[in-house]
């Protein structure tokens, strides 16, 4: 507070609080204060070159933890023992709260500096994505047993580990654990907003929101991001074996648990991607429309089952490709694996608003969160669907859809028509919905 205090001579404190992210070496005392004193950092920095040399090497290596852990990680991950961590909490170095321990960001901030200049920090960082993918694989099963609730409070505590495991296998290339990684948690609120893939150079993802407007020239007036970056006479060869299959309005393609062993390349119409979680409620993993894929996941494994039921909102049509075919394409085109696990990433990135969303968001505000993912998706204000799909894809009952239709009316921010909902202020509704207004 002190070294804060000093600099509001100059900056008031919003536009110290705006630049907090410097907060090491944007803090310092007077002139006469102790040269351990005159800065943050010097500060941090004193405490921690007090420390024996075993306990300075435990503080920067706990910092390739994201926000908390437990002991059993640290304890694997980077070596920690009894003793030496309870010296880092009884120093402050390290806090605990029920039986997770953290450090104050400006305290890791400094932490992670001495990890990366130490030379251990990719290490470490890939024993700590090893460990969060071990994690992920045992609770897949136990998700199904007994100790659910155990499991999901777990993966609850550790999704930002999860993520970060994720992004680390992603970063290097690693593209058979990512897969692992993604395909383990499918089955606990891997629940996205619909996403289209990027350039598959770089193996981002990028909202649907910005749509491409590439034409396909391999013989189809449809262009699947899927296959982007493959040449025109391979995407023939894979689409001249994929079958042709037509759904009717509110057919299911399969079935969760079904044995997989397809892809399905969108070439008309909705499908919507649900399943029941482990919590025993019925919600929407993601939307599909013209250009996108689904069925990802058995490609994965030659073992997969369907983590999900998939249902055509409208009439649709897909191009259906087995494994086997799609296995030679990826084998000649890494690319294709590239945005596959891409595809992957994406369903567990999202991760957080849904998971979060499914604990503490009330059945109103996602009853308008499916409303305008589908306006977003099919880039039009007029949906046409049920009261009873809404509240399928909300995950909650007709007559909280239909409150929600009633009061939305009466405000002006949508109207209801026959088999069909009319967004008339869709910003409106993403304020309500809780969304940030594009």
């Amino acid at each position: 507070m002190e070294l804060a205090a000093a600099r509001t001579a100059v900056l008031s404190p919003a536009q110290i609080r705006g630049r907090l992210s410097q907060r090491l070496d944007l803090f310092k005392g007077g002139r006469d204060a102790d040269p351990r004193q005159q800065t943050l950092r010097a500060t941090i920095e004193w405490s921690q070159d007090l420390l024996p040399e075993p306990e300075q090497h435990l503080f920067a290596r706990l910092s390739v933890f994201v926000g908390g852990w437990i002991f059993a990680a640290a304890e694997e991950i980077v070596g920690a023992d009894v003793d030496r961590l309870q010296s880092l909490v009884e120093k402050s170095l390290v806090r605990r709260t029920g039986d997770r321990f953290w450090m104050l960001e400006t305290i890791g901030e400094l932490a992670r500096e001495r990890l990366q200049t130490s030379g251990e920090a990719d290490d470490f960082r890939r024993r700590c994505a090893e460990y969060f993918l071990a994690l992920a694989e045992r609770a897949e099963p136990a998700l199904k047993g007994a100790d659910q609730p155990a499991w999901l409070q777990r993966l609850k505590d550790e999704h930002e580990h999860l993520r970060a495991s994720l992004d680390r296998f992603l970063e290097h290339g690693d593209g058979e654990p990512a897969s692992r990684l993604a395909g383990a948690l499918c089955s606990f609120g891997s629940i996205p907003v619909r996403t289209r893939l990027g350039a598959g150079r770089s193996g981002v993802v990028r909202p649907h929101g910005a749509r491409s407007v590439k034409r396909a020239t391999y013989d189809s007036p449809v262009w699947w991001a899927l296959l982007e970056g493959v040449p025109d006479d391979d995407v023939r060869r894979v689409l001249s074996v994929a079958r042709r299959r037509t759904f009717g309005r509110g057919e299911v393609v399969f079935h969760e648990d079904d044995p997989a062993d397809s892809l399905h390349l969108v070439a008309e119409g909705r499908f919507a991607s649900s399943c029941r979680t482990p919590l025993g409620e019925d919600v929407l993993l993601a939307l599909h429309v013209r250009g996108d894929a689904f069925g990802e996941l058995a490609l994965v494994s030659p073992d997969a089952c369907r983590t999900a039921t998939v249902t055509a909102l409208d009439k649709g049509e897909t191009r259906c490709v087995h494994r086997v075919d799609f296995d030679e394409l990826r084998a000649k085109h890494p690319s294709v694996d590239r945005m596959l696990v891409g595809l992957l990433a994406a369903r567990l990135r999202l991760m957080n608003e849904r998971l979060l969303e499914s604990f503490y968001e009330p059945s109103e505000k996602r009853v308008l969160r499916r409303l305008l993912e589908l306006a977003d998706a099919q880039e039009s204000d007029e949906i046409a669907l049920t009261q009873e799909q809404l509240a399928a894809l909300a995950g909650t009952s007709r007559a909280t859809v239909n409150a929600v239709l009633s009061h939305e009316r009466r405000a002006g921010t949508l109207e209801v028509r026959r088999g069909a909902v009319v967004l008339a202020d869709r910003e409106a509704l993403r304020r309500r919905a809780g969304r940030r207004p594009r």
